[in-house]
C-alpha cells in the first residue's frame, strides 16, 4: 500500500507530494455557491477510476441523486441530456457507456438516514481506502449545539482515519471572520473552527472570483489554495469550472 492516494487533478497531487496521505484528515471549504460539492465528488470519482474503493456520505443529496451528478460530470451532460431529451443516437450511447464505466467501480454513494448519523458513524461504514463526507454543517448534532456537534464530528472523522489508515475529505462551508471582506478568498480564520485548525492535516479552501466580480475575463476560472499542509507547504492551484456539468477540471491537463 503506498503512502498516497491521488486524487486525480495532477497539480494538486503535486502540490501534496503524492495525493492525499493516508491517516489524514482532509478540510475542503469555501463560500456556499463556490461548487465543494462538486469539487469532492469529481475527487471521489477520479480515484474510483485510478482503483480505489471510495465511500461517499452525503448530508445533502440521495445516492440516486449522487449518481446521475457524478455520471453528468464524468460524461459532460446537462441534466436535461441526462433525462433523454433531445439526444441522437450517437450521444445517448456515449452518455450510456460513461454509465456503464461508472457502475465498474468501487464507488458507493450513502445518504444520511432521517434520523441522521450518531458521531460513531465512523465505526460503521466500510471498507474503503477514500471517505468522502459532504458536509459538515448537516450532520446530526442531537442534544449538543451545533457548535460543539461539529467539534466532536471533526475528531471523530480524524480519528477514524488513523484508525482505518485512509484519508477522509470532509467538506464545510467558510464561515464569516470579523475583518474579512466578503468575496475575499477562503482563509484558514474562515474554515479552521470547529477543531478544523487543530485536527486537520490538509485545509483546502476553494475561491471562484466570478462569484463577487461579474467579469467575462475571469468566467470559469477557479483557484485551489492549500491553507494548511501538517507535513509540507502552502500553495495554490489552478483549476476550470464548467458550470452547466459542474465539473471542475485541473489546468495542468489542458
Amino acid at each position: 500500500m503506498t503512502l498516497h492516494l491521488p486524487t486525480g487533478f495532477p497539480s494538486l497531487d503535486a502540490l501534496l507530494g503524492g495525493g492525499f496521505r493516508r491517516e489524514d484528515l482532509i478540510v475542503l471549504g469555501g463560500d456556499s455557491r463556490v461548487g465543494c460539492s462538486s469539487l469532492a465528488l469529481g475527487m471521489a470519482v477520479r480515484a474510483a477510476e485510478q482503483g480505489a474503493a471510495v465511500g461517499v456520505f452525503s448530508t445533502e443529496m440521495s445516492p440516486t441523486r449522487l449518481a446521475e451528478r457524478a455520471l453528468g460530470q464524468s460524461a459532460c451532460a446537462t441534466l436535461t441530456e441526462l433525462a433523454g431529451a433531445a439526444l441522437d443516437d450517437t450521444r445517448r450511447g456515449a452518455i450510456a457507456d460513461v454509465a456503464l464505466r461508472l457502475r465498474g467501480l468501487a464507488l458507493a454513494f450513502h445518504t444520511q438516514p432521517l434520523g441522521g448519523w450518531s458521531v460513531d458513524a465512523p465505526e460503521v461504514v466500510e471498507e474503503v481506502e477514500l471517505v468522502v463526507v459532504d458536509a459538515l454543517e448537516g450532520l446530526a448534532w442531537g442534544p449538543h449545539s451545533r457548535a460543539e456537534a461539529a467539534a466532536a464530528w471533526v475528531l471523530s472523522w480524524k480519528r477514524f482515519a488513523i484508525g482505518r489508515g485512509v484519508p477522509v475529505l470532509l467538506v464545510r462551508h467558510a464561515t464569516e471572520v470579523p475583518g474579512e471582506s466578503r468575496g475575499a478568498r477562503p482563509s484558514l480564520d474562515a474554515l479552521g473552527g470547529a477543531g478544523v485548525r487543530e485536527h486537520a492535516d490538509v485545509v483546502l479552501g476553494l475561491h471562484r472570483e466570478e462569484l463577487h466580480r461579474p467579469d467575462p475575463a475571469v468566467a470559469g476560472a477557479a483557484e485551489l489554495l492549500l491553507l494548511k499542509d501538517r507535513f509540507g507547504t502552502t500553495g495554490s492551484v489552478d483549476l476550470w469550472f464548467e458550470p452547466q456539468w459542474s465539473r471542475f477540471e485541473d489546468l495542468a491537463e489542458a
